[in-house]
Parts: structure tokens; sequence; C-alpha cells
């Protein structure tokens, strides 16, 4: 199926939503290809994203907790500072997160996270390009952003051909919790 956007599903129900799954599709987009702001456990899987327009991240989460998975999607951004994918505000109370083998090309960032606990960032590759359109190199393949706890990194291949970073940690609080492999 070819997509051109799915934005901002958002779950107003008390309990949230869970059982979202979005896969097997094929994003054209000029912005978010998918946001998804409050739902429990989403899956995206086995997904084509391209984005040739935007700025902005390919998918983003944000306040979506018990076990979310990103897995086997395959994500292209060539327009300048073009990202691909954003987790944000989502703290796991009962399990574990996957993001898993993604193949993410991408001007800016590759995998962000801000405000997150209790994910496995498991074989994916992850290639920052060079792009004209950018002045700054404050680029990263993998970024984690404060209050980030329990991520576990195994078997990642994470490029910057950028003069920026394959990992940036941005006052991120290592704790005894916290597994770096």
């Amino acid at each position: 199926m070819m997509v051109h956007m799915v934005y901002t599903l958002e779950s107003f129900d008390s309990p949230r939503s869970t059982g979202l799954r979005i896969t097997t599709n094929t994003f054209n987009t000029a912005y978010r290809a998918i946001h998804i702001d409050k739902f429990d456990a989403p899956k995206i899987s086995s997904n084509i994203i391209t984005n040739n327009i935007s700025s902005d991240y390919s998918i983003y989460l944000k306040d979506c907790s018990e076990d979310f998975q990103i897995l086997k999607n395959k994500i292209s951004t060539s327009y300048n500072a073009g990202s691909g994918i954003r987790i944000l505000d989502c703290l796991i109370g009962s399990g574990r997160s996957l993001i898993a083998n993604n193949f993410i090309q991408a001007c800016d960032e590759g995998i962000s996270l801000n405000n997150v606990s209790d994910v496995d960032i498991y074989f994916n590759s992850i290639n920052i390009e060079i792009s004209s359109d950018l002045p700054y190199p404050a680029s990263a393949a993998l970024d984690l952003h404060e209050t980030c706890r329990d991520i576990n990194i195994i078997n990642n291949i994470f490029n910057n051909r950028r003069e920026g970073y394959a990992f940036k940690c941005q006052s991120f609080k290592w704790n005894s919790a916290s597994k770096f492999k």
C-alpha cells in the first residue's frame, strides 16, 4: 500500500489504546510519515519510508509505553536535516521496548531518544550522509538525550560521514541500571 502520510495518531481514551500495528506500507512523505502519541504497545514494522522534503523525523513516538516495537523498517531521508526515529517521553513500566533491524539513511539523526527507559537497540544500521544544505555538524547516528535509563545498545552499525557523532550522549545520566555494550 502506498501511503503519503499518517500523521498524529493519538489516543484520547482512558484507558489508553493498545494494539496499533503499522506494517508493510510504503510512505512517501513531506513531513513525519508516522506520528504516534499516547498509545500502549504500538508496533511499527517492515515499512519503507522516503522523505525528500522535510527536516523532520520519519517515525515519531511520544508518550507511548508498554513495550513498543520498531522493527525492520527502511528509512531514507535526503533533505538537509531529515532524521530517522525520535522517541520522546516513553517510560516503560512492565516490560522492555525494542528498536531492531532497521536501516536508516539520514542527514541529521538516525535514532534519538529523550526521557525514555527500558529500551533494547539491536542490529540497526544507521548511516548519516553529508548534505550540502547543513552548515553545522551536530548530527548523530544515535543520540541519547537527558533522562534516558536502562538502554541496551548491542550489535549496531553507526556511521556518520558528516562532522558529527556516531554515538552522542547529551547530559545522559549513567546509573547502575544502565547497560551499554
